[in-house]
């Protein structure tokens, strides 16, 4: 019998935005009276479960490889693939929950079959994505390149998947990233930033996600914001940069002088002086008031929580996802990116190596000598922000199905 107030929550956490996604809807549908699982790799669950009481242990495509982007390593062990989807089952199985919500999850649907799948994710991620991810509308060699490499993997990832589903007598799909459909879809931007003209019918751009538990994970900087001294926040992320590049970007940053304060993550960099704040985590809400810049790997949390403070951003990926998103804040005003000059397929110490430090310190010095150039766009963004209650509109939805 299904117990029809019970949701099971997958989020790929390949990294902590997605599991902190996860928490921020738990917490809301439990407001609203129903009852959450998470199901996460191992050390993930561990985590997660210091916030939320039901977390569930499976095996998740990212784990053999520990890469946060997507890549061949992720699908190369079809072993590993039956394993990640019969652990999903086995928990479905178990838990008969009444809905099921994956974030980013590429067997959720698969493993729900008879359930109700909210899908949500990010809009460069779903089939109909027109872009080419890291790349913009320059017509260059890198970026035919990238499609091609792009398009290559996805049908290799599909391929990797088929002989799961065909045991369960489900039809595989051409392209891997046509697994993230669910049965509702929602994408965690808002119009104006997702890169999509048009959105397909009852698909719908519910902005992004918040989980306010960080602004407790996290210290708070030990300045404000001034109009006598300039802040830059350097946020590394929770996975996505390597230790050397983040030393050297932080270097480059106190060169000019200004105050900085950086969340390392897990790249563990923890020097601190009289103009430098360095912690693994910061409270993502009063760093960003504190700062008039930020330069940031461009995951998808720490863009929009820039957006939300009004801050800029100089955007310097380590992975397609991220400089895409990069793309989308300059195009609207907000932010630069630094795109790398090279072809990803799947490392992120490619990005790393292709950093072009004299460009980033010509951004930085300009982007902070123009800041006020920034404001009426980060203004207009903002109060789109504003208007956004993400987490209301899946709490309806799950309402509604069950």
């Amino acid at each position: 019998m299904l117990h029809h107030r019970r949701i099971l929550i997958l989020p790929a956490s390949n990294t902590l935005s997605h599991v902190a996604q996860a928490l921020a809807i738990a917490e809301r549908l439990e407001s609203r009276g129903m009852e959450c699982h998470l199901a996460l790799a191992r050390v993930r669950a561990a985590w997660a479960s210091q916030f939320h009481p039901r977390c569930h242990e499976i095996s998740e495509l990212w784990q053999p490889s520990g890469m946060p982007f997507p890549c061949p390593r992720w699908f190369s062990d079809r072993a590993h693939v039956e394993r990640c989807l019969a652990s999903r089952e086995d928990l479905i199985k178990r838990l008969r929950p009444a809905l099921v919500i994956g974030i980013f999850d590429f067997l959720c649907k698969a493993s729900a079959r008879e359930l109700p799948v909210i899908a949500i994710n990010g809009a460069c991620m779903f089939p109909w994505f027109n872009g080419v991810l890291g790349c913009d509308e320059t017509d260059t060699s890198i970026r035919r390149e990238q499609k091609r490499t792009m398009y290559r993997f996805w049908e290799f990832a599909a391929r990797a998947v088929a002989p799961s589903l065909r045991r369960r007598n489900l039809p595989a799909p051409q392209r891997a990233n046509e697994l993230l459909v669910g049965d509702h879809n929602y994408i965690y931007e808002i119009r104006e930033l997702c890169g999509v003209p048009e959105l397909p019918r009852d698909w719908h751009a519910i902005g992004p996600i918040v989980w306010p538990g960080w602004e407790s994970v996290g210290e708070s900087p030990p300045w404000e914001r001034s109009d006598g001294e300039a802040t830059v926040y350097v946020s590394a992320g929770t996975l996505a940069i390597d230790a050397g590049a983040l030393e050297r970007l932080l270097d480059q940053v106190c060169r000019l002088g200004v105050r900085v304060v950086a969340s390392t993550g897990q790249a563990g960099v923890g020097r601190t002086n009289e103009r430098l704040f360095c912690r693994p985590f910061l409270a993502p809400a009063k760093t960003t008031a504190a700062a008039d810049l930020v330069v940031c790997t461009g995951g998808i949390g720490v863009c929009y929580q820039n957006l939300a403070s009004r801050v800029p951003s100089l955007v310097v990926p380590m992975q397609p996802e991220q400089a895409t998103n990069g793309i989308h804040l300059q195009r609207q005003g907000c932010g630069r990116v630094l795109l790398p000059e090279v072809v990803f397929t799947g490392h992120s110490h490619q990005y790393a190596e292709a950093i072009n430090y004299e460009l980033f310190s010509a951004n930085l010095r300009d982007m902070l000598d123009r800041r006020a150039s920034f404001a009426a766009p980060l203004q207009r963004i903002a109060q789109c922000l504003a208007a956004c209650d993400a987490l209301e509109a899946i709490a309806r939805c799950a309402s509604n199905l069950l």
